[in-house]
């Protein structure tokens, strides 16, 4: 076989080694797919994005994969009152989250990073919670 040959081959490799990952990664659509966010957030697999219709969510999230959580516009609100003793959102021993365009409300805390790294919260309101707006612990 040609040197030249095995080497496009070789290179050919690597890159779809490189591609693969974002060739799986998937968007999943609340509520269209799931009516709720943890449920989609639960049938995620790390890369996967996940669109949030506008609307009131009263849930507490937990995140313990790579994924990213997106408000597709405004007005998409994420109210942990249900539970007001947990944060609303509480990303855990993970990586490579983006939590991006929600109003965060209602929680204990809005949003608790526990041993995670890699963490963007970006473009959120985050008010009207018991305590703290964002807690980082233990990073």
């Amino acid at each position: 076989m040609p040197r030249k040959f095995w080497l496009m081959t070789v290179a050919l490799g690597l890159a779809l080694v490189g591609i693969a990952p974002l060739a799986l990664a998937k968007t999943i659509e609340v509520p269209k797919d799931y009516s709720t966010i943890q449920a989609a957030i639960s049938a995620a697999q790390a890369g996967d994005l996940i669109v949030i219709a506008p609307g009131t969510y009263k849930e507490n999230l937990t995140i313990r994969k790579s994924i990213e959580l997106r408000g597709a516009g405004p007005g998409v609100i994420v109210d942990g009152s249900r539970s007001r003793s947990a944060p609303t959102i509480l990303i855990q021993r993970t990586h490579d989250v983006v939590i991006q365009n929600l109003e965060i409300t209602g929680g204990r805390r809005g949003i608790q990073v526990e041993r995670s790294r890699d963490v963007i919260i970006k473009n959120n309101l985050i008010q009207q919670n018991r305590r703290q707006g964002i807690l980082i612990t233990e990073n």
